[in-house]
């Protein structure tokens, strides 16, 4: 009678959570995911061989009490022994959490190549020179990440690289004179902690910071004490939630004076991470167009505070066209250390910049040419001959009309997954082109320059 009584208890306890999915399924997950949807049985007009694989998924995610379940099993590998439950977090030293995606900023492996870190530096370098002759002045603000400040509380295991790609790219930025904000050095000499512990992000305290040395760097006048800002006990952190889901503590956050501004767009703003977000302050006088990632979250309001008119963008790639009909005074690009390598992936949106003609003479290579229309552009991408590209090597777009009027575009350098950073990407207005144009491809290396693809 024992074992039959052991045995009901054992098959209700397996029944019971995906029983009460009928009542109380899992339909949200804080784990960075998204969860499973039920699959089709037939697909593209044939049965779905993957159907039951993608059936377990489902259950997976949505089962009842999923999150507690996942909470427990977080806490006891922690206390037992010493692990986290997900791949994404490091658990690290005084209840300090890591996000395991800038593990290789930390140590300094897998760094851009010194051509692939020429290619961002490039196109950071297009869109300084863009914004300045739509007559606004580019600022580029990268985030280190939260073991670059606080390597302390780390793993003994994991060991800091000497070099990382945040320092080559200051290195290169400062080579080139591009405004900069140096967050690196801004936040690390502080005392008071700047950043979340259970967090990937910084708290108010830091983005007040990361503001403070934006307005030393452009002038702005109003500055924010840090001694009145309200302590409260109300944040999250996107790291403790993906452990643990329901048992993750509250963290103290700091509430600054910044209410001169309102939300010109209102109805399409959810909260400071909304994709796109207006504000003014007819206090203020400049404009302002602002890409940005979740770190611009608490960084928005002390901006918006500051100018007449505040454009915010979290769509990627950056559409820099909108300097035309915004008109802003500053274009700031702030983006975190984890995602220099995106400079030279998600091309901007914006007609390529021109410069003078060059001579060229032709080569035979196996580099390629791509042409496509996107929107209002034609896009022209492709790749360089490995053989032919340096670490310094430039490369152009010449496009040639039934006139033969010659006009020479800079493309943007794009990393590649078989190469070192011979890509390139360019976008022309349809205006401006015509499929009767003739394309050349041309390098430059040290002086010399080759014709390595045409295109009629």
């Amino acid at each position: 009678m024992k074992h039959k009584l052991y045995c009901i208890i054992v098959v209700l306890i397996m029944i019971l959570p995906f029983a009460a999915m009928l009542i109380r399924p899992t339909t949200t997950s804080t784990e960075k995911k998204e969860l499973a949807t039920w699959p089709n049985i037939i697909e593209n007009n044939k049965i779905n061989s993957n159907y039951m694989e993608e059936a377990g998924r489902y259950f997976e995610d949505h089962i009842a009490f999923r999150q507690e379940m996942v909470d427990v099993n977080a806490r006891l590998k922690e206390k037992i022994f010493k692990t986290s439950a997900n791949e994404q977090v490091i658990i690290g030293k005084n209840n300090w959490l890591y996000f395991s995606e800038t593990l290789n900023d930390y140590m300094g492996n897998e760094q851009l190549s010194k051509r692939e870190m020429v290619a961002v530096t490039h196109n950071l370098e297009q869109l300084d020179q863009y914004a300045t002759i739509m007559g606004s002045k580019l600022i580029i603000m990268v985030v280190p990440n939260k073991n670059t400040i606080y390597p302390e509380n780390m793993p003994s295991n994991y060991l800091p690289g000497i070099n990382n790609n945040l320092i080559n790219l200051q290195t290169n930025l400062e080579e080139k004179k591009l405004t900069y904000v140096d967050l690196l050095k801004g936040l690390q000499k502080q005392e008071e902690v700047l950043y979340f512990s259970q967090d990937t992000h910084w708290n108010t305290r830091g983005a007040n910071k990361a503001y403070s040395l934006l307005a030393e760097k452009i002038g702005l006048q109003e500055l924010y004490d840090d001694k009145t800002a309200k302590p409260m006990e109300n944040h999250k952190g996107d790291l403790a939630e993906m452990l643990y889901p329901i048992s993750a503590r509250k963290e103290i956050n700091y509430e600054y004076n910044l209410n001169d501004f309102v939300y010109t767009n209102q109805e399409e703003v959810v909260d400071n991470m909304s994709p796109w977000i207006v504000t003014s302050n007819e206090k203020k006088q400049d404009k302002l167009l602002m890409f940005r990632d979740s770190f611009g979250e608490s960084l928005l309001p002390f901006l918006a505070n500051n100018f007449k008119e505040g454009y915010f963008s979290r769509y990627v790639p950056y559409n820099m066209s909108q300097i035309l009909s915004v008109k802003p005074d500053y274009v700031i690009i702030e983006r975190t250390e984890r995602k220099i390598a995106a400079f030279a992936t998600e091309m901007p949106i914006m007609e390529n910049l021109i410069t003078t003609n060059l001579d060229s003479t032709p080569c035979k290579t196996n580099s390629s040419i791509k042409i496509e229309e996107d929107g209002d552009f034609v896009v022209i991408q492709g790749l360089i001959d490995q053989k032919y590209i340096h670490d310094n090597t430039e490369v152009f777009v010449e496009i040639t009309n039934e006139k033969g009027e010659r006009k020479t575009y800079i493309p943007f350098y794009t990393l590649t997954k078989t190469g070192d950073g011979n890509g390139y990407h360019m976008k022309i207005y349809k205006s401006n082109f015509s499929k009767k144009d003739k394309i050349n491809v041309i390098i430059n290396n040290e002086g010399t320059s080759y014709n390595v693809k045409s295109y009629n």
